[in-house]
């Protein structure tokens, strides 16, 4: 994984949830046709939209998805899916967001587990229920989403 040589100040407004200077950022690199904002990664490898969906910064991933950030990049930990997924139904907005731009529960971390392995380890059958709604499993074994047996 290549870590881009962009400020580290790219990330800064992702982190906190300052959607109006990432706008700024946004607009700037656009009119510069800079991608660089969009690739930049931190120390652990994580994008400006895997820190957004992190932090729960749910207009900054707005933007960042409205600017073409690619939900498939990984970080450490996987995808800014794998990471919304990991920090619980807090984040439910940010799960959908992502889905409905082509996050993949399917893609493998490099230990294998899958958004969808996260969800189910951590008992979030509504996040279950949500991506059986919203992604086509065509050709995948059926998953019956079932809650705690009493």
């Amino acid at each position: 994984m290549e870590i881009s040589s962009a400020p580290a100040h790219h990330a800064l407004p992702t982190a906190t949830g300052d959607a109006e200077t990432l706008e700024g950022l946004l607009r700037n690199c656009a009119e510069l046709g800079e991608p660089r904002l969009l690739e930049w990664r931190d120390k652990e490898g994580r994008t400006p939209l895997i820190i957004a969906a992190l932090k729960n910064h749910e207009q900054c991933v707005e933007m960042l998805l409205a600017s073409k950030a690619d939900v498939t990049c990984q970080g450490c930990e996987g995808t800014a899916l794998h990471y919304a997924i990991c920090k619980g139904s807090s984040h439910t907005s940010i799960i959908k967001l992502l889905l409905e731009n082509a996050a993949n529960p399917f893609v493998r971390t490099d230990d294998c587990r899958t958004p969808l392995d996260e969800a189910m380890a951590e008992h979030m059958y509504d996040v279950v229920d949500i991506m059986r709604q919203m992604v086509p499993w065509s050709g995948l074994a059926d998953v019956t989403v079932r809650g705690p047996v009493s």
